[in-house]
């Protein structure tokens, strides 16, 4: 008996491991590996990136996935502020809005394999990574959180080209801008109600790494 267990195990351990490797061959030769440029991805962090990962960042940045979840609530306050802030009629945005509701209303199919869903996922949960673009290309680079942050300290050290304040300077700079479209464009109340800034929020600093 005991014989004859220790053949099976053996028998599925080889045949497990044939498996194993000849899914990671059809993986290798599919046409999502193919197409995929790894050579933009450039890992300087301490991380080991597994050849999914590699293959999936390899798409670039830009490449958006359709397995997320979708907030309703959210596109539908977009369609209020075009209708209340923009220049387009009604029936148009009535039009957008039956076209994308049909969409989203339909079972979405995933538009990329579920390995690279997981590799995402896996990156985005991994807190000591700082994923960006290189400056004046598409490489992605991969770097360490705290090495990236270390950078951006020491070119905020630089004084000659920032300045440290104690408040938000935001309302006094809406506030003059808004009073100088006024007194250029004295009567057109049309023109300073398109141009005038509304709502309007701090920019924030990133950095773009140099290609190595």
């Amino acid at each position: 008996m005991d014989s004859c267990y220790t053949t099976l195990r053996s028998t599925y351990r080889k045949v497990s491991t044939k498996l194993d490797l000849k899914l990671k061959r059809l993986i290798q030769q599919s046409n999502w590996c193919k197409h995929s440029n790894r050579d933009i991805v450039i890992n300087l962090s301490d991380r080991q990136l597994d050849n999914n990962t590699i293959a999936a960042l390899g798409y670039g940045l830009s490449f958006a996935t359709s397995n997320g979840t979708v907030n309703f609530v959210d596109i539908a306050k977009g369609f209020c502020n075009l209708k209340k802030y923009s220049d387009v009629s009604v029936e148009d945005i009535n039009v957008c809005k039956g076209m994308m509701y049909g969409v989203l209303l339909n079972n979405s199919v995933p538009n990329c394999p579920s390995r690279f869903i997981h590799a995402f996922k896996n990156l985005k949960k991994d807190n000591s990574l700082h994923i960006t673009k290189a400056e004046k290309s598409n490489t992605v680079v991969i770097m360490n959180k705290d090495d990236y942050v270390r950078e951006m300290e020491l070119l905020l050290e630089d004084m000659d080209t920032y300045l440290l304040v104690n408040r938000d300077p935001t309302e006094k700079v809406i506030a003059h801008f808004n009073k100088t479209l006024k007194t250029l464009w004295k009567g057109d109340k049309e023109l300073i109600s398109r141009l005038s800034s509304r709502s309007p929020s701090l920019p924030y600093m990133y950095g773009l790494i140099k290609k190595p």
